[in-house]
């Protein structure tokens, strides 16, 4: 079970985005949400399922839950799921209109994507290809394309850690672009482009053979084209801290540099990901060193 606790402030009497079906710059009290998510998650070398139900308690509930299968331990693997867009109040949560009273939101993406890791530790490509199906409570649907390539390489390794650089392309097209709060829309960023160049880095290093840590770096440049076209120099900085309790077992801890927007840290964090060779499967926050 995982409590819940967003806080989306109030508007002022210069807002410039419509809400609802309000007009601009009207003004209503503080908007939220609080609750309680119940997740199940089940592992094994080849085959991974998590099962649960969004936040008890938000205006609007879902079902949510994935499955991931690598055939026979191969390089390929194939997952598919129903999982929440949780970019803000009105898609992850979903929000009461003040004027009418109507409740909207509670985004979730039903999709499959099929991944390919060809490589060893020292070095390696991958790609995946995707595709979702976005709906929501009396939000538009929508649909999403992504793929990914890339390649990575240790390029230093030595006793107290090594360094891992990668190098990586990743893109997606939405069929509408919903990223508003008025009645209808799902206020998630959907553009109808959005590119990302990046170079990852990843350091895993041990401390007098007592202490794990690994430092997880991405540099590159996005363009994404909605109504209006843009470009930016992105950057994320995250370290993980593995505390080891026993020989075999450790707990970790996570301290993030920079937040990018959902996209970018979304293509970002599943990029470097793939500089750790074996990942589970699915995400364990008690981690076991074999």
């Amino acid at each position: 079970m995982k409590p819940i606790f967003l806080d989306a402030g109030s508007p002022t009497a210069d807002a410039t985005i419509q809400f609802g079906t309000l007009d601009k710059g009207a003004l209503f009290g503080p908007m939220g949400a609080t609750g309680l998510g119940v997740e199940g998650q089940l592992a094994t070398q080849n085959l991974g399922i998590r099962f649960g139900v969004t936040p008890q308690g938000f205006p609007i509930q879902n079902f949510i839950g994935s499955l991931q299968y690598r055939p026979w331990g191969g390089p390929f693997e194939i997952s598919g799921g129903r999982q929440p867009v949780e970019e803000t109040l009105l898609s992850y949560a979903g929000v009461r209109d003040p004027s009418t009273g109507l409740v909207w939101g509670g985004v979730v993406a039903t999709g499959i994507t099929g991944r390919g890791n060809w490589g060893t530790a020292e070095s390696g490509i991958y790609s995946d290809l995707g595709y979702q199906y976005i709906t929501g409570t009396r939000v538009a649907n929508n649909s999403r394309i992504s793929g990914t390539i890339g390649s990575y390489w240790r390029v230093r390794s030595q006793p107290e850690g090594n360094l891992t650089l990668g190098l990586n392309f990743s893109g997606m097209h939405y069929d509408k672009n919903l990223r508003y709060f008025t009645l209808g829309q799902g206020g998630y960023f959907s553009p109808q482009s959005y590119f990302l160049f990046n170079v990852p880095v990843h350091w895993r290093g041990i401390y007098h053979n007592r202490f794990e840590y690994s430092v997880d770096g991405s540099l590159g440049k996005t363009d994404s084209r909605t109504s209006i076209g843009r470009a930016a120099l992105s950057g994320r900085c995250h370290a993980l801290f593995p505390h080891r309790l026993s020989p075999n077992q450790c707990r970790r801890s996570k301290f993030l540099l920079s937040q990018p927007d959902q996209h970018q840290r979304e293509l970002q964090h599943r990029n470097e990901s793939r500089l750790l060779p074996n990942r589970l499967l699915a995400d364990r926050r008690l981690l076991r060193f074999q």
